[in-house]
């Protein structure tokens, strides 16, 4: 069912103790900024909506392909799984 890439670069993640507790449209949404990659050039380029984009960084919820999200965004799997969104600050 996954493909032994997407497999190896989850394995090589927790070996390195990488938390999955953040979700991991966030942790896209990360690497996609850090490219200078737009959510609509993403979308363009995956063929989705750039709805699709959004929830991924505003729900943090997992696009279906990884790999096509990590080829459009020229990077590893493992980087996506390695990005750590910024801490919120607390309202004061």
């Amino acid at each position: 069912m996954f493909s032994p890439r997407l497999v190896n670069a989850v394995r090589t993640c927790h070996r390195a103790d990488v938390s999955t507790s953040i979700k991991l449209g966030h942790r896209v949404e990360v690497v996609r900024a850090a490219k200078g990659v737009s959510r609509s050039k993403l979308a363009k380029i995956l063929k989705i909506d750039r709805s699709t984009v959004t929830k991924w960084a505003t729900l943090g919820t997992a696009p279906r392909d990884l790999e096509a999200v990590a080829e459009a965004l020229d990077v590893e799997i493992a980087a996506i799984y390695a990005a750590r969104p910024a801490k919120r600050k607390a309202a004061a």
